[in-house]
């Protein structure tokens, strides 16, 4: 069982959790106690809080597809977020559209899938964007 997961009291799917800005939480609280909402059953609730001048926006995956890229619904798609390939459903998986550095697309032709990544707004992304590397030959 896993537990309900709740975004400033709006009942939402567990992947919120994977892709928030932790700056922006203002508190996380568990409640271990068992619930059932409509009819599914959850092992308790994490409520998740975000400060107050902070407001999520919370895009499914394939929503995010069809709105910023231009791979059409036919074409498998993979979603990889942060260097892990999503493993569920791309209609409930939500992000928070304003944590997004950079969405890149990655078309291969064998076998026929294209790749999208989504990149998130951490530290540790942004200062590896603005990294600068040079490669070239060496001089003799």
């Amino acid at each position: 069982k896993k537990p309900a997961y709740f975004l400033n009291g709006e009942l939402v799917n567990q992947s919120v959790s994977k892709f928030l800005d932790p700056n922006k939480i203002e508190s996380v609280k568990v409640e271990k106690e068992d619930i059932e909402i409509g009819n599914t059953k959850y092992a308790g609730k994490i409520i998740i809080e975000t400060k107050n001048n902070y407001k999520p926006i919370l895009i499914s995956l394939n929503e995010l597809r069809k709105k910023y890229t231009t791979v059409q619904d036919d074409k498998v798609v993979v979603f990889q977020i942060n260097n892990e390939i999503v493993d569920g459903d791309y209609q409930t998986y939500v992000v928070d559209k304003n944590y997004i550095l950079k969405i890149t697309v990655n078309k291969l032709e064998s076998p026929d899938l294209t790749i999208i990544k989504v990149i998130s707004k951490s530290e540790e992304n942004i200062k590896k964007s603005n990294e600068i590397i040079i490669r070239g030959d060496t001089i003799r």
